[in-house]
Order: structure tokens, then sequence, then C-alpha cells
């Protein structure tokens, strides 16, 4: 997990900066790309109380419609936000995500550039984020009033980073803290259940990588109906809901349930090919995934030329990704070629070989693959 700081000017700019950067944020959450980007605000209580006039003054557009925050799971914003010392700037959040790539940093830029607000980025060591991450709680945790959603999003963000530390067990408490705060929060007043879906399966996601699947499975559960009744309502839950439906069937499936599992992945292979004929960009390459986490169950079970099709559509698929982008996308098509090689090779020996070859060739340009590389070129020896 990656800790970036992003700072902005006071005033009215510093009142949009945060309906910017949430619009922005939830775009990038939809497509996918990063992982789901984590961003929390501190020291927002110091923005001008006449800030929303200001904005207006300064012609910065009213919101319409959901919010892409809520869209995201994002808490809102509330009106009791407690400030938090900042020496350089009071004016900042913090984004937390897989990979703080330029090219992810470069789209934040550029729509907060859109929105009218200068802004500027600085990383933060995984000691720092977590340094104000304490201080969030404690202060959250002292105000009156209970459980807000600055306390809860604070609780399940530095549990990521604690996971990804390997403190397992403070993790799981903060997960479970943020899980209560925002049941908690639902009950009380309501519209909560997009951060509390999120929260669900973030848990879930942490024990399932514990291997306490049965655990993992009820949350991924509750998660899936929450988004299920969200997107009757909304067409942006349509991609958590697919998301989770996919977690829950690769949760499924390692439990030993693969028909159950299957039911999953064909849900959440329905939902993205919906999404991605509307956004191909965006979620093509979530139905390639699931077309090859489908193909490797029924391939278990005996479905060979079932599974053969499906591992093509999601090779067709990759090639394209990867003509743009080869990084990204060349070791997942290396892996498919390696996995579509098996049933190319009781047809027809020479194909199999011809698409081991163009495995290995895409495995070997890559250092940090050359196991994968290695078992291809044994499989090439043994032909």
């Amino acid at each position: 997990m990656e800790c970036v700081r992003i700072s902005f000017a006071p005033g009215a700019e510093a009142f949009a900066a945060r309906s910017t950067l949430e619009r922005v944020v939830g775009r990038l959450n939809r497509a996918e790309r990063w992982g789901t980007l984590r961003l929390d605000f501190f020291a927002f209580a110091e923005i001008p109380a006449g800030g929303a006039e200001e904005a207006a003054q300064a012609g910065i557009p009213e919101e319409t419609g959901l919010p892409e925050a809520a869209e995201a799971g994002l808490p809102e914003a509330s009106a009791d936000t407690q400030s938090l010392a900042a020496a350089e700037s009071p004016f900042f959040c913090v984004l937390l995500c897989a990979e703080a790539a330029r090219e992810l940093l470069a789209a934040v830029s550029e729509g907060a550039e859109r929105g009218g607000v200068r802004i500027r980025f600085a990383p933060l060591s995984p000691g720092e984020a977590e340094a104000l991450y304490r201080e969030a709680l404690g202060v959250c945790r002292a105000a009156p009033g209970g459980t807000t959603p600055e306390l809860a999003a604070a609780c399940g963000h530095l549990a990521r980073l604690l996971s990804d530390a390997g403190r397992t067990e403070e993790a799981e408490a903060l997960y479970r803290e943020a899980l209560d705060g925002f049941r908690d929060l639902s009950a009380r007043r309501g519209g909560a259940e997009a951060p509390l879906a999120e929260a669900s399966r973030d848990l879930a996601r942490f024990l399932y990588g514990a291997g306490r699947l049965r655990e993992s499975e009820k949350l991924y559960c509750d998660a899936m109906d929450i988004y299920r009744e969200l997107s009757k309502r909304n067409g942006a839950y349509q991609a958590p809901l697919a998301r989770t439906c996919r977690d829950l069937a690769m949760c499924l499936e390692d439990a030993g349930r693969p028909e159950a599992a299957e039911w999953f992945y064909r849900n959440a292979l329905d939902g993205y090919r919906k999404l991605s004929e509307r956004k191909p960009a965006a979620y093509a390459p979530k139905v390639a995934a699931v077309c090859g986490n489908l193909a490797g169950l029924v391939k278990s079970a005996g479905r060979v030329a079932e599974a053969a099709a499906l591992y093509r559509i999601a090779l067709e698929t990759y090639v394209k990704l990867a003509r743009d982008d080869p990084p990204q996308w060349e070791p997942r098509l290396a892996f498919l070629y390696e996995n579509l090689a098996a049933f190319e090779r009781e047809r027809s020996p020479a194909a199999g070989d011809a698409l081991l070859q163009s495995a290995w060739l895409l495995y070997q340009k890559y250092p940090g693959l050359a196991p994968e590389a290695e078992r291809v070129r044994a499989q090439l020896r043994e032909s």
C-alpha cells in the first residue's frame, strides 16, 4: 500500500477540493484500474464557514444526483469533521492506493485542475501515514456524539496499512471497528449502506487471505445483498456488485464448493459484460479476468471444450490490451498463453508449443517472472 499526501490552497478552493477529489476518486474506483483508492481528508474544520457561498461566488458548480463519493463507497462529508494538527498546511488529504503510479497522480491532478483546484503531491511513508491516522482516531474517539463517518473510515484505512505491514491482529481489530461503526451509522442515520458494504467486503477479503473461509463467505454475502439493493436504485453500484460476486465465487471455490462458485462467477461475468458494453476500456479486462477464473473451474470439472472457449475470450481481450500497455497486461497474456497451450497440445502439439513459446517470450521480458519463464521453458524441452 502506497500513501500520497495531497495538499491544496485554503478558502473556497479548499471547499471545492473536497468535492472535486471525491468525484475524481469515485470515477477512478469505478474503473478499478488501481484497486480501491482510499481518500481521507484532514483539518476540514478549518475551512471558512462561508465556504459554500464563496465557492458559489467563484463559479464552482453545485453537484447534482448521487455524489461520486457515495458511488465509490466513501463516507459523505460531515459538518463536524475534526481539525487535526498539520504544521505546513491545514488543508490536505491522504490517498491510499496499491500503487501510486504517475499515471494515477496525473489523473487526479487533471481532474482537480478541471475543477479549478491547485494541488501538490508529496509521498508519505507508511509510518507517517499511520501517525496521521492514529491522530485522526484519537480526535474522533474523543469527540462527543458517538461514531462518525470519519472515525469508521479511518479505522478501515489504517487497518489496510497495518495488514500490508503484517500486523494482522491490530488490522483485524480495526477492520471490525470500522464495520461496527458503519453498522451503527446505518442504523442511526441511514444512508451509510454503501460504506457498510465496503467495510464488510474489506473484512471479508482480510479473512479470506487468512484462510478463514466461512467467516469470509458470510461477510461477502452481506456486502453482496447491500450492493444488490443499491444497484436497483442506482446503476453505479453494478460494478461493486459484480466485483463482490467474483470475490465470493473465489472464496467458495477455495472452500470446495464448485457448483456455488460457478453460479457466482457467472453472475459476475454477466454484470461485467453489461458494464463493458457501455465502458469497454474500463470493464473488458474484468470480463477477461472472470473468464479466466471460470475457465479454471470448469477445466477442473472436466469440461475441457468450455474451458478452452472461455480462455480464448480472455486471450482476445488481453492481446488488445497488451498492445496499448505491455507492462500492465503482458504478464496476464503470458499466463493465458500457457493455460491455453494445454488444450491446444491435445489437438495439435505444434499449436500448443507455439503458444508456450509465446508465453516464454513474454515471461522472460520481466525479471520478476523468471520462475514462470523457466517453468514454460521446461515444458518446451519436454515436448
